[in-house]
C-alpha cells in the first residue's frame, strides 16, 4: 500500500491537476522545532490578516502559533502559560503591549481555526469564525520593522521549547478581512493567487515553501515533520458561548 499511494496520486494528478498533492500539515515537537519566514516578508503592511488551522497537542508554557518581530516589539498569537487560553499581543514602537486574552477557549488535540486582523480599525481576534476579542490599537506589521518571523516558536533567542502540535493552511493577507470573508474561505484551500494574499504556507509539498506568488519560502529548524492529513473539517468545529454583561453585588453596585 505504501508503494501504491504515490502512484495513485500521480495518476489522479494527471487527470485532476488540483489533486496532484496530498494535503499535508506542519507538525512541531515542542522542543524548538519551528519554521522561519523571510525577515522582510511583511514589513510594509499597514493592515493585515493572519490566519491558520491549529491543533494543540498540549498547553505548556507561553507557546506561540506565530511570533513576528522581537521581544517587546512583536506580534504573536498563542496559548497561555500551561493553560488553554488564546492570547494575542502586539507591541508597537513605544513597546507598549496591546493584548487580547480569551481564557479557556482552546481544546487539546482538536483542530480550530484562528485569525487575527490588524490595522486602522484596530485588532480583531476570531476563533472558528467567531469574533472573541478586540483591541483599539491601530498598528500592524509596519510598526514592527524587519525582525524574525517565526511559526511555532517565540522570537526570543535560544529557545528550546515551543509549539507542540500541527498547523495547516497558514495565510497572511494585506487587508483586515471581515468576518464574512474569513468564514467564506476558512473551510477550503487557497490556490495562492487570490487577490490580497501575501503568503500561503500549506505544507502540501512536504516543505515550508510559499505557495503564493511572492515566493516567501520558509526554512525549517529542528525535528519538523510534514505528515499527510485530511484538511480540517469545518462541520466539526465547536463554537464557544460568550457571556457579556456586568457583575454586581446585592446593592446593585458593579464589581
Amino acid at each position: 500500500m505504501n508503494l501504491l499511494r504515490p502512484i495513485l496520486w500521480l495518476l489522479l494528478g494527471a487527470v485532476f491537476p488540483g489533486l496532484a498533492e496530498e494535503n499535508r500539515v506542519l507538525q512541531l515537537d515542542g522542543r524548538g522545532s519551528h519554521v522561519e519566514l523571510p525577515p522582510a516578508a511583511f514589513e510594509s503592511l499597514t493592515q493585515a490578516t493572519v490566519e491558520a488551522w491549529v491543533k494543540f497537542d498540549a498547553f505548556s508554557g507561553n507557546v506561540r502559533v506565530f511570533d513576528f518581530g522581537a521581544r517587546s516589539h512583536e506580534m504573536y498569537l498563542g496559548c497561555g502559560s500551561d493553560a488553554p487560553d488564546l492570547k494575542f499581543l502586539i507591541a508597537g514602537p513605544d513597546s507598549n503591549r496591546h493584548r487580547i486574552d480569551v481564557p479557556g477557549i482552546l481544546l487539546p488535540e482538536r483542530w480550530c481555526h484562528v485569525a487575527v486582523t490588524t490595522g486602522p480599525d484596530g485588532v480583531r481576534l476570531y476563533y472558528n469564525g467567531l469574533l472573541v476579542g478586540t483591541n483599539a490599537y491601530a498598528g500592524s506589521f509596519n510598526t514592527l520593522g524587519v525582525q524574525h518571523n517565526y511559526i511555532g516558536r517565540e522570537s526570543f533567542e535560544n529557545v528550546s521549547r515551543g509549539f507542540r502540535g500541527q498547523i495547516d493552511e497558514f495565510r497572511v493577507w494585506n487587508t483586515a478581512r471581515s468576518r464574512e470573508e474569513i468564514l467564506q474561505t476558512m473551510g477550503r484551500t487557497m490556490a495562492g493567487t487570490e487577490p490580497g494574499l501575501v503568503g500561503l504556507w500549506n505544507f502540501d509539498g512536504g516543505t515550508p515553501r510559499d505557495a503564493g506568488a511572492g515566493r516567501r519560502h520558509g526554512q525549517s529548524s529542528g525535528r519538523v515533520q510534514f505528515p499527510a492529513a485530511s484538511f480540517p473539517n469545518t462541520t466539526n468545529m465547536l463554537l464557544p458561548s460568550l457571556i457579556v454583561g456586568h457583575v454586581v453585588d446585592a446593592s446593585g453596585r458593579e464589581l
